[in-house]
């Protein structure tokens, strides 16, 4: 009996030890602890969106070239003889490649926004198994970078020499390293070599990104990440962001980095250094916001329990960069699912990597939003027939409602019949309700007509509007100018110019008998019409929803200038 007592009383004892230092209750997996939980979901500091709120992403500079479409036109770009180079930069350099100490793999082509434009930005490196002797003809320098136009597929891509002032590149740092024994001017060696250690530190050198300046002069943009609970991982870690490195691409001088104070989410002061360039776009890096993200949406009210109540996870764990909706840099956009399994967002989740904040919008309701791979599926069966490709599907606001827009690509393969990236075939565009289908998919091989056509299906289908800041419904009336037709994949547009008044009136010839159409297929140089119109605001080409030839008006339709085209029949007949 006193044995029994005796190992109560040790149990008591040891439950008392655990729950006085608070960090040792741990979960079904044994880490981390519920302190260390509950520490980490205040890292990302994230604010609610208003109900209805424009989704913080561009609405006007809308990339319509994906990242693979961007390395194959790179890839074509550096098959040309340069006059400045002075001979063909295929034969010496490639795309760089990211290391492999980044977790990630494939060409480094970096999306960034350049004075309020859209650019992806690929830098160079030494062929892979490349001899000392093309490092030394070179004179260890790379001399160029290579640029394609984000939101103009039309562009080829083209190589720059030089930055603003004129200046020739002569780029030393690299993401890899040539040989270790003649090459120091790899990244990761370099910062090592200025004191930046992560071996048996609580540190961590994390994700170096290619950016340029405003004036298209190379650098590496770093965060030196401190360990949080580095002293005892036992109870699980979380990194942050301690530093931010600025390091030129073009020296290995101490001069050429600087060092940033980041803050610090475990205090309550902002240590932030308010010095930091506004053109660098990634302060915080994706792994970091992604690991943050599953911090803030654990629940710890359900810690050591078998339910997984309420715990948010970044669906597909991917996170889309695009340009924010200010048209100035660049934001992360992570879609926000429960843990079990479904097909509609809880939220959507806007991240500024400079500032390391998000702004969260409400799925749910009035609007509920299915999740990005339901917008795939059913682009994928709309475009089977031509067997496309769906990449870089993003969330705007266009037209004044939630829209997925992406590109159709093919595979685009090398004279070996390897594939080297993609082919651009098209521009997309569905709605993010929680309703897709096939039939709502809109597509052209331009990225002008494709809006077109979705502002069409979108007006045509009488889509609700959310707070839109694109359409208003108008009227007017006037004498038609000139009558021209526009044929785009078999299908007719009337395009009226009306006197006194800019722009053009689009009226969309669905089939004969439509009363719009009726009225439209009449029409004549001189006739005055009345039109009710959706007017987009910021385009001068309106979607004509309404018209009639007032210079053949009867009695009739004189009394009632706002019927619609089928009341009018009606009055007519009778």
């Amino acid at each position: 009996m006193k044995r029994y007592i005796r190992l109560i009383l040790i149990l008591l004892g040891a439950l008392t030890l655990l729950s006085a230092c608070n960090t040792t209750w741990k979960s079904e997996a044994g880490s981390p602890s519920l302190a260390n939980r509950k520490k980490w979901k205040s890292f990302l500091k994230v604010s609610q969106a208003k109900p209805g709120a424009s989704i913080g992403t561009t609405n006007t500079h809308i990339s319509n070239v994906s990242h693979m479409v961007a390395v194959a036109k790179i890839n074509q770009a550096l098959q040309s003889y340069n006059d400045q180079v002075g001979y063909k930069l295929s034969s010496v350099f490639q795309l760089a490649e990211h290391d492999e100490q980044e977790g990630e793999k494939g060409p480094v082509v970096t999306s960034q926004v350049v004075n309020g434009h859209l650019y992806y930005v690929g830098f160079l490196d030494y062929l892979k198994g490349s001899s000392r002797a093309a490092y030394e003809q070179t004179n260890k320098q790379i001399p160029a970078i290579a640029v394609v136009d984000g939101e103009d597929n039309t562009l080829p891509a083209w190589v720059r020499t030089k930055d603003d002032d004129g200046k020739q590149y002569h780029i030393i740092l690299r993401f890899s390293d040539q040989s270790s024994s003649w090459d120091d001017n790899n990244i990761y060696r370099h910062l090592r070599n200025r004191g930046y250690s992560t071996a048996l530190s609580c540190n961590k050198i994390d994700r170096p990104t290619l950016e340029v300046d405003d004036k298209w002069r190379p650098f590496f943009t770093v965060s030196y990440n401190k360990i949080d609970n580095c002293a005892n991982l036992s109870y699980g870690s979380l990194e942050w962001p301690e530093y931010l490195l600025v390091v030129d691409a073009q020296t290995t001088d101490e001069s050429g980095m600087k060092k940033y104070n980041l803050d610090d989410p475990t205090t309550s002061a902002n240590e932030r250094d308010p010095a930091i360039p506004k053109w660098i776009d990634q302060v915080y890096s994706p792994n970091v916001i992604r690991d943050w993200i599953a911090a803030w949406g654990y629940n710890p009210d359900n810690y050591g329990k078998t339910s997984t109540l309420d715990d948010f996870q970044l669906d597909g764990g991917h996170l889309d960069e695009v340009m924010n909706e200010a048209n100035d840099n660049i934001v992360f956009v992570g879609y926000i699912t429960s843990v079990q399994k479904d097909d509609a967002l809880i939220g959507v989740m806007v991240i500024d990597p400079q500032t390391g904040t998000a702004t969260l919008h409400d799925t749910q309701g009035k609007y509920a939003m299915a999740t990005k791979s339901s917008a795939m599926n059913a682009i994928l069966q709309a475009t089977h027939r031509w067997d496309f490709e769906v990449e870089d599907l993003t969330l705007h606001t266009i037209y004044g409602v939630a829209t997925w827009q992406g590109e159709l690509a093919r595979p685009a393969y090398d004279d070996a019949g390897a594939r080297y990236r993609s082919l651009y075939c098209g521009t997309v565009l569905i709605q993010a309700n929680y309703d897709h289908m096939p039939s709502h998919v809109q597509w052209a091989t331009s990225k002008h007509e494709a809006f077109t056509k979705y502002e069409r299906w979108l007006i045509l289908s009488r889509t609700q509007r959310v707070g839109s800041n694109v359409e208003e419904i108008k009227e007017t009336s006037g004498m038609v100018e000139k009558v021209q037709q526009l044929v785009i994949e078999g299908s007719t547009d009337f395009l009226l110019n009306i006197q006194g008044q800019q722009g053009l009136f689009a009226v969309p010839v669905d089939y004969l008998g439509n009363p719009l159409n009726e009225a439209v297929l009449n029409l004549h140089s001189g006739d005055q019409v009345y039109m009710r119109y959706a007017d987009p605001v910021n385009t001068k080409t309106y979607l004509v929803l309404e018209i009639r030839n007032l210079t053949k008006t009867g009695p009739a339709e004189e009394a009632s200038p706002h019927l619609t085209g089928h009341q009018l029949e009606t009055v007519k007949k009778k």
